[in-house]
């Protein structure tokens, strides 16, 4: 008898130990044979201003019906729909910038998420100045907006020009304006 019990110790030991390391693993990679999950990539890139960006959020796994939402970093209009497993996101841009956005995808019992930067860009010119001094004084040089010159986004670089004014105002290539009102009036 007192030969078996060290080898009964021994693997009642070593299956300990296996259980334990099973417990590790599932608990450091939350393995979830069943769990839902996201399982599409938005795409990559850069969109334009105006076009419309529309992604097919897929999720696997999963217990129940699914609903989808945004998160609450998403910008205004960006909104995902349900569509059997599926969330349609779909959003139109109204400002060129840099936005954190996101969708959330709910079974019966968990809650998974998926957020990403999304970068929109202008090609064509995009005045981004908001209020231009509409006022100017006799004899003093003009200062177009709080900045003095104009600002404006988009690719390539942009270049300005003079598109109508009287014959003293003049901007350069990179927005400089040069005006010195000789009398009163309204200057087209």
């Amino acid at each position: 008898m007192n030969g078996v019990a060290p080898w009964i110790r021994f693997v009642l030991g070593f299956a300990a130990l296996i259980a334990a390391v099973v417990v590790l693993i599932v608990w450091v990679f939350q393995v979830e044979p069943d769990g839902l999950r996201i399982s599409s990539e938005p795409p990559e890139g850069p969109i334009e201003l105006g076009q419309r960006y529309e992604y097919r959020a897929q999720a696997a796994g999963g217990q129940g019906p699914l609903a989808w939402r945004v998160t609450s970093e998403s910008p205004s209009g960006f909104a995902v729909s349900t569509q059997k497993k599926d969330g349609l996101v779909s959003w139109q841009p109204s400002e060129p910038g840099e936005f954190r956005v996101g969708v959330v995808v709910r079974d019966n019992q968990r809650e998974r998420n998926q957020e990403w930067d999304l970068q929109v860009i202008t090609r064509k010119p995009y005045i981004t100045t908001r209020d231009p001094s509409r006022q100017a004084v006799i004899g003093q040089p003009y200062a177009f907006g709080s900045e003095g010159t104009p600002a404006a986004e988009g690719t390539p670089t942009l270049e300005w020009s003079k598109a109508a004014g009287p014959n003293e105002f003049s901007i350069s290539e990179n927005g400089a304006i040069a005006f010195i009102p000789a009398a009163a009036g309204l200057v087209e």
